[in-house]
């Protein structure tokens, strides 16, 4: 477990579904460069002291789960990369922020074969980490942010329909973990809130289709009800959503983030569907106040240019 230094707000960046590649599919479409770009910029150019420090990835970072897809993202967030002959050359993510916490997608696991019906494990173990918790003290609580991937548990019939579901190690080590935050607060003299990030959407889809299955929206309640969790971080439904706790959806917030990089080809999604929104989420939990965390989101949205910020300001996450 990973545990920040104190202070008193907590600003995270949080990008889903960039599906780097080329794709082969509308909804599997390969990542835009220019916008990608746009995205370092913002990075690199964002003022350190004002720039949040950690960066989560909701899954689908590629859209195929081919080698050269997933070697891709490893420069990108590991090594860096210049994006043409000028010499203008960006730092890896890695090297911008002081915590980066990603999983894998349904996407992730192709192997470079379209709707792969055997999944790839060999994915989970060389391009991403086990299930993981990172918490960072604030001065009245220790926020604990678990990272639980939705597709590694799937079975080739829900890998084909884009359901996921987990593991059974994973749950166990995400349920021992939220124990251990809940025993170091109490031994800190400080309060729990706990964040689940995760690929796919308790709130959207079925178990037939882009949804959980039954089994994996029962084990995920569990986990809620054990935190408490007070908060899901997902993408894969290429939608911006806040669903607030006690509105219908699950029994805690859940805030998913649309798809960030993702290119439209031919206007495809404009026949069936608005073009999916191009942004990333900018989240800050604040602990200045007495009482529980205020937790706020803002969009940051492509215009085709660049990213701006949303502007009707921060959204508040009722919890």
């Amino acid at each position: 477990m990973l545990i920040e230094r104190a202070m008193a707000t907590i600003r995270l960046i949080h990008i889903t579904d960039l599906h780097l590649g080329a794709g082969l599919l509308p909804r599997a479409q390969g990542h835009d460069p220019r916008i990608l770009e746009r995205f370092f910029e913002f990075v690199h150019r964002h003022p350190a002291d004002d720039r949040p420090k950690w960066l989560i990835v909701t899954g689908d970072i590629t859209a195929r789960g081919s080698e050269s897809d997933l070697q891709m993202y490893l420069t990108y967030r590991d090594v860096g990369y210049a994006p043409d002959a000028t010499g203008l050359r960006y730092d890896p993510l890695r090297a911008k922020f002081d915590t980066l916490i990603d999983l894998p997608g349904n996407h992730d696991y192709w192997n470079g074969i379209l709707l792969n019906p055997k999944l790839n494990p060999r994915v989970q173990r060389q391009y991403f980490p086990d299930a993981s918790t990172t918490t960072w003290e604030t001065g009245r609580h220790l926020i604990a942010v678990h990272r639980l991937c939705s597709t590694r548990g799937a079975s080739g019939k829900e890998q084909f329909a884009a359901v996921g579901a987990f593991r059974q190690d994973d749950l166990q080590h995400t349920a021992d973990a939220i124990d251990a935050v809940n025993v170091d607060a109490q031994q800190a003299n400080l309060a729990p809130f706990h964040l689940i990030a995760t690929h796919h959407s308790p709130a959207y889809g079925s178990p037939n289709s882009q949804g959980l299955s039954w089994k994996a929206l029962l084990d995920l309640a569990r986990l809620v009800r054990r935190g408490p969790v007070s908060g899901i971080l997902s993408g894969h439904v290429h939608t911006r959503t806040i669903v607030h706790a006690g509105a219908g959806g699950p029994a805690c917030a859940e805030v998913r983030c649309a798809s960030t990089m993702q290119i439209d080809t031919a206007n495809w999604t404009a026949r069936w569907n608005p073009p999916p929104p191009r942004e990333f989420l900018v989240h800050e939990v604040d602990d200045d106040m007495p009482g529980p965390p205020t937790w706020s989101v803002t969009a940051w949205a492509w215009t085709g240019n660049t990213f701006v910020a949303d502007p009707a300001g921060p959204q508040r996450v009722r919890y």
